[in-house]
């Protein structure tokens, strides 16, 4: 925990993960950190290959909510392994999304024939290649929860705690997809 001004900030910093994380479960958690820093990294490349940048980026604030809840969730209880359990729920359920977003990519891109012209298709085949080459890093992502559940959902009290992550990570995850859509749909004009 740290102090935030005067206030104790009752979310643990990632370095603090290890007290309250089964031991046998870093190695995987550290996997994903790694995966995510080169999931990152790539997609500066691809920005980057678009004339862009992500100097003055913003997210929408219904993704940083996304992405901030399975924490603040998880938080609420800190022994083990509810803190593991609720977190791991929460947050998978974040990986799901995105998982399943890349897969739309992959799948989708074939049918918007604009997207393949001109300078874009660079950029185009780049994401599309960036989606097909994270769908395993993504699965395995995903498979962290079930492996946390299959160790610990053991009793009816543990599965309720999960779930009291897991439902709203859900919903907050459709709310971010349809607000990323409106924004996509508005910065094309409407089309």
């Amino acid at each position: 925990m740290e102090r935030v001004g005067r206030q104790l900030c009752l979310v643990p910093r990632l370095t603090d993960y290890r007290d309250y994380i089964e031991p046998e479960f870093l190695d995987v958690l550290a996997h994903q950190v790694s995966d995510e820093a080169r999931h990152f990294y790539i997609r500066v490349k691809i920005l980057e290959l678009a004339g862009e940048s992500l100097a003055g980026f913003r997210p929408l604030p219904q993704w940083a909510q996304l992405f901030e809840f399975p924490l603040k969730c998880a938080s609420k209880r800190l022994e083990r392994p509810y803190f593991q359990v609720k977190f791991s729920g929460a947050f998978q359920t974040v990986e799901l999304t995105a998982t399943v977003q890349h897969k739309g990519v992959v799948e989708n891109a074939h049918f918007n024939k604009g997207l393949w012209e001109g300078d874009a298709r660079r950029v185009v085949e780049a994401l599309v290649n960036f989606s097909r080459e994270i769908e395993d890093d993504e699965s395995f992502h995903w498979s962290i929860a079930e492996r946390v559940w299959a160790r610990f959902l053991t009793t009816a009290e543990l599965r309720a705690e999960a779930l009291e992550c897991a439902i709203p990570a859900l919903e907050l995850s459709t709310v971010a997809k349809i607000a990323r859509i409106e924004a996509a749909e508005r910065a094309r004009g409407g089309n």
